[in-house]
């Protein structure tokens, strides 16, 4: 709204057990007109531990909306002094974006993403308790073009799945896909037996390891253990008459896996 008024968001307080006590959502609002508004919150203890975040709406009518939540908390558990005393390090990263349909038919973007330390919402007090129980971290980012008038769609991808038992991620980067509805590509050869061509293409790289070593330091590690595969499919089928006597229905198909790597 373009009366829209920046200021201070006042917070809560508490007892952090031992945390000591908190003031909680402290922070400041600031609209940024005509498609954007932010807020920076502070969660802030008395024995140390400290949490910030930024959470930002967008929205473009007609075109796209979204929103963009990164947080970073510093954990502080037990006394100092002794041994059960540690500091926990968390941040963050949830996305989400949609595009209209009717902005740019031929084309989608969508992104649905939550990533970060799998502790993250273990050992903090804004917590919900859908987050705080979840097994799961998921997401993912999707392109898909069309192409009006001819028989082809593309499809490319970013997934990222994350245990947070066992703290082991998985992320697919990319994921392409390409699909050829079917053609009639032997028109002139059999005029009175159209063989339709159909088939896809996908390309997958999938990188898998603990996420401690999901860090550019071990860039090189993660792309050398990663697994690169593209798959082929293609079917034909056609349709003859023999007379008012019979029909057959004859079809060939194609696949074809690739992975790159071999082990002997």
């Amino acid at each position: 709204k373009k009366e829209s008024t920046s200021g201070i968001l006042l917070p809560g307080y508490g007892n952090g057990g031992e945390r000591g006590f908190f003031i909680q959502n402290l922070g400041y609002y600031l609209p940024l007109p005509p498609h954007l508004d932010t807020r920076i919150l502070f969660d802030l203890y008395t024995r140390g531990s400290w949490s910030i975040r930024n959470i930002t709406n967008y929205k473009k009518r007609y075109k796209y909306s979204g929103s963009l939540n990164i947080s970073r908390t510093v954990n502080k558990l037990g006394l100092v002094e002794l041994p059960s005393y540690f500091v926990q390090k968390t941040f963050n990263v949830r996305w989400t974006h949609q595009q209209d349909v009717k902005a740019r038919p031929d084309q989608q973007f969508s992104a649905n993403v939550n990533l970060g330390s799998s502790q993250n919402f273990r050992n903090n007090l804004n917590a919900s308790q859908q987050d705080y129980l979840a097994g799961t971290f998921n997401s993912s980012v999707q392109w898909t073009k069309s192409f009006p008038g001819k028989p082809f769609n593309l499809a490319v991808s970013a997934n990222h799945t994350q245990n947070t038992q066992t703290q082991i991620m998985q992320l697919t980067l990319p994921s392409v896909a390409l699909n050829v509805q079917r053609i009639n590509a032997l028109k002139k050869i059999f005029p009175k037996a159209p063989i339709g061509i159909s088939g896809n293409i996908n390309a997958e790289s999938l990188y898998s390891g603990p996420e401690s070593a999901f860090t550019a330091r071990n860039a090189g590690n993660l792309l050398r253990g990663a697994s690169h595969g593209l798959r082929y499919n293609a079917n034909a089928p056609t349709s003859w008459k023999l007379g008012a006597i019979a029909t057959i229905n004859p079809s060939a198909s194609y696949s074809l896996f690739q992975s790159f790597r071999t082990v002997e």
